[in-house]
């Protein structure tokens, strides 16, 4: 879900919606699939920390959409943002980015339903989620700005057919039509269960300014992994009672089963409740030992967090905090169980790493529940 709100531009409406970031708070490999793409198992969570997107109705005679980004926050590089405008005016067929992208999808899809067929529109990117950061900006973007032109034109799709446009974006841009945390597995498109996560769970980020390419990380990955066993489907505990995927019980049964799931394209209704112990011992990133093979300034930052974790709880004799990738970097996360130990490594970490970019932010537990943000306040 966003948070949308419209604004008044000269008589057309101008839509104003943040785009959240988002967490893998566990992300382990399971498997291949027969189309070579590895299997994951991930808890993912949006983050309150957001991109700010307004669209607007370009008037008629136009025969092109209009995409612009920002170097909005401090933190994103002028470079990143000059080479997501330099992809936007190639004006391919595909679009650049995911924003193009998901509105010439929608424009082929749906055009002469919506009205879209020769209706164009300006859409401005402020970008405040780091590029490169592993914390799913791009899908997040290709989401809130299919949500922002339905509002517009006033027209609704069904949750199946939502899912199958974002699955062509990116492989997590379909968890974003969710508005709590969510379960996942397949790609991470097949949503198990929503989640309830312990209150007061800080992620104190901290980008380096470096980004990890996905495919790389993962082809790492596949490297490292010759001759290994894959990470076992987590069962039990929290899990149990929780619907399973056809995918999951065919890989564990080695059999063509029918599962118990309806199709991935489904919403599901399920929850689960984890509690601040369980979620400290679930944290675990399968593709964290590929990323600081790859990124060594990475593997730097990772070495000293950890180790500053580390001597942090056990100086105070229990686990207040603990250090994840997020997603495939190459930002990490010190997630933070209490506010005094978000205080602390918020203010530490910012000292210790003056040119990195460091926040502290908080999980998004129901997007439904986030109050719309007005025009021009943050």
């Amino acid at each position: 879900m966003c948070s949308l709100h419209m604004i008044n531009n000269n008589g057309l409406g101008t839509l104003s919606i943040l785009s959240y970031g988002k967490t893998n708070l566990t992300l382990r490999i399971t498997g291949t699939m027969p189309d070579g793409y590895h299997q994951v198992f991930t808890l993912m969570a949006k983050v309150d920390i957001y991109d700010h997107i307004s669209i607007a109705p370009l008037p008629s005679g136009n025969t092109k959409d209009i995409v612009v980004f920002n170097a909005s926050g401090k933190h994103i590089d002028k470079e990143d943002v000059a080479s997501l405008n330099a992809m936007e005016s190639l004006g391919d067929s595909s679009g650049g980015t995911s924003v193009s992208k998901i509105v010439n999808l929608l424009r082929k899809e749906y055009g002469e339903i919506m009205g879209l067929t020769n209706q164009f529109f300006h859409i401005i990117v402020s970008k405040y989620i780091p590029q490169g950061s592993g914390m799913g900006g791009s899908s997040s973007n290709a989401h809130a700005t299919l949500v922002g032109i339905m509002s517009l034109v006033s027209s609704s799709l069904s949750y199946s057919s939502k899912h199958r446009l974002l699955k062509k974006i990116g492989a997590d841009a379909p968890f974003f039509l969710h508005q709590k945390p969510q379960i996942c597995h397949g790609r991470g498109d097949e949503f198990l269960s929503s989640a309830d996560l312990p209150q007061g769970v800080s992620l104190v980020v901290i980008f380096p300014h470096t980004s990890n390419a996905t495919a790389e990380i993962y082809a790492e990955y596949a490297r490292q992994q010759v001759g290994k066993e894959y990470s076992p489907v987590p069962s039990g505990g929290v899990f149990e009672g929780m619907p399973r995927s056809r995918a999951i019980d065919n890989l564990q049964k080695g059999s063509t089963g029918t599962g118990s799931l309806a199709p991935i394209n489904v919403e599901c209704q399920h929850n689960v409740n984890i509690e601040a112990e369980d979620l400290a011992l679930l944290m675990n990133n399968d593709l964290l030992p590929a990323a600081l093979n790859v990124n060594k300034e990475l593997k730097e930052l990772y070495s000293i967090l950890f180790t500053k974790v580390q001597s942090y709880n056990t100086a105070h004799g229990e686990t207040l905090a603990t250090t994840i990738l997020n997603g495939s970097g190459s930002s990490v996360s010190v997630v933070c169980f209490n506010k005094k130990s978000a205080q602390y490594f918020t203010a530490s970490l910012t000292k210790l790493f003056p040119y990195y970019y460091v926040g502290c932010h908080t999980l998004v537990q129901d997007a439904a529940k986030v109050h719309t943000l007005q025009q021009g306040s943050r």
